[in-house]
């Protein structure tokens, strides 16, 4: 499946406002933008605080104002951005890719950076750790399951 494709159970997809002078990519990870009226999603950063939706089903373009997103508890393709063993919680990388948490602490703030946790590899039914690059089957929603 391609980047930003959605499992059909758990689905939850929305239309979400987005700044005119910005793409965002299909499967990566977005966070609310308040410096656009009316508040809208931007890609997020590393070790970026939620809640999160990521891009499904269309490219955004610049210039479009909305964008389709899935949120919790959907399961969405993402792109690995490092190697992440099975089961990981995953946070947000730079490019809005996920990798994993360092750590599960019980610091509230630690857990709002949890983006959900990574399934496995797309096409691959095994409970194999993922590699930079690789596309991704992931389960949004904090400290799930």
């Amino acid at each position: 499946m391609p980047l930003g494709n959605v499992e059909p159970f758990g689905l939850s997809i929305k239309k979400f406002n987005k700044a005119t002078n910005v793409q965002l990519a299909l499967g990566k990870v977005c966070v609310r933008n308040e410096a656009i009226t009316p508040d809208g999603w931007k890609l997020a950063g590393a070790d970026a605080v939620g809640p999160f939706v990521v891009p499904v089903n269309e490219l955004a373009a610049t210039t479009d104002a909305y964008f389709a997103g899935a949120q919790a508890p959907s399961e969405v393709i993402m792109e690995a951005g490092a190697a992440i063993q099975p089961g990981s919680a995953l946070k947000s990388d730079t490019n809005g890719d996920v990798v994993e948490a360092d750590t599960l602490s019980t610091s509230p703030d630690d857990a709002l950076t949890i983006v959900g946790r990574y399934l496995g590899k797309e096409g691959d039914a095994s409970a194999a750790a993922a590699a930079d690059g690789d596309k991704i089957r992931v389960k949004l929603g904090g400290l799930v399951g």
